[in-house]
């Protein structure tokens, strides 16, 4: 015989789907659940916001990854670990992690892996360009002021 639910059941959050998954980097597991419609939608509205005129930058790359694992990782409840305003600290972590972390949110959630796949890609091919870009830069900036102090 099926079980009927009721109003209950549904807005308990039971629905959602969670894994435990290894986190080598700090030798140990977190649960990643389905972000939800909610969270599917907040990664969405923030992707277009940070997405100037359809360029990712390996900046917003790192925003939204972090974003996805605070609207994913969770205790063995399914409680979120993580509120809004906890996605820029964990950008200081490491960015396999986080990439895995994330890839693994949108897998439970049901959103193209495709769409982490973009995203990572991004910041492993740009990101050390910035870097160095940044780093010629501030060494021209330091040429100029030596140059002008003599």
């Amino acid at each position: 015989m099926t079980r009927i639910l009721g109003r209950d059941e549904l807005l308990s959050g039971a629905s959602f789907k969670k894994e435990l998954v290894p986190v080598p980097e700090l030798d140990g597991e977190i649960y990643i659940r389905d972000m939800g419609a909610p969270g599917v939608l907040a990664f969405n509205a923030r992707a277009k916001d940070l997405q100037a005129g359809d360029k990712l930058t390996p900046e917003t790359s790192i925003k939204l990854m972090t974003l996805i694992v605070s609207l994913s990782a969770c205790d063995e409840t399914g409680q979120l670990l993580f509120s809004e305003a906890d996605v820029e600290s964990l950008a200081n972590n490491n960015l396999e992690m986080l990439s895995r972390l994330a890839s693994k949110a949108l897998q439970i959630s049901g959103v193209g892996v495709s769409t982490i796949n973009t995203i990572t890609s991004e910041v492993a091919v740009n990101l050390p360009k910035a870097e160095t870009e940044s780093l010629l830069e501030n060494s021209r900036r330091n040429s100029r002021k030596r140059g002008r102090k003599s």
